[in-house]
């Protein structure tokens, strides 16, 4: 089944000090490693939410959600994986699992929310935006709720590692070496 990809890369990046798009991991910018896991995996319609590698958020400042809201509209496919920039070790194999869990069924890791499946349609984009005008209420975690999306575990937990401060990164940079999972 053919898929889109949203690759979130539009925040503000503070508590990282600098835009963590940019960041270079194995010798390649973090929103360029996402897109070419995309590509890996067969998208043939991949959408970057950032200012300067790809669509600025319609709305900024609002997190993810503002993302999506900005991108969905642009996507070909029903089926769509939204990928965090900030998570350099993902790797095909968990992301095979969330593609091919239950069709028309959104899905994400129980110990993450990203990466997740989201199926694009009237419903969907009128809970993101809905949800973007409620104080407190701008989260993936509480979207994929709404739309009752499977929590599924993760075999590969180390590659749900989030990169959000310096700390964070210098670890992701230190267990670089894992191996790929196929």
């Amino acid at each position: 089944m053919m898929f889109s990809t949203i690759v979130l890369a539009g925040g503000q990046s503070t508590r990282m000090g600098q835009d963590k798009a940019s960041l270079s991991f194995l010798g390649q910018p973090l929103w360029q490693r996402q897109q070419a896991l995309a590509q890996r995996l067969g998208s043939d319609d991949i959408h970057i939410s950032h200012p300067q590698f790809g669509q600025p958020d319609r709305v900024p400042g609002f997190g993810p959600l503002s993302g999506l809201d900005t991108l969905l509209p642009q996507c070909r496919h029903a089926q769509i994986l939204v990928l965090a920039v900030d998570m350099p070790h993902l790797q095909p194999a968990s992301l095979r699992l969330l593609l091919q869990y239950a069709p028309g069924t959104s899905v994400c890791f129980s110990d993450s929310v990203l990466p997740c499946i989201l199926w694009n349609n009237a419903e969907l984009r009128d809970r993101i935006r809905a949800q973007l005008h409620l104080q407190g209420q701008r989260s993936v975690h509480r979207l994929l709720h709404s739309v009752h999306a499977a929590f599924i575990p993760c075999p590969f937990p180390d590659q749900l590692i989030n990169t959000n401060t310096p700390e964070q990164w210098q670890q992701a940079l230190a267990t670089a070496h894992l191996p790929e999972a196929i």
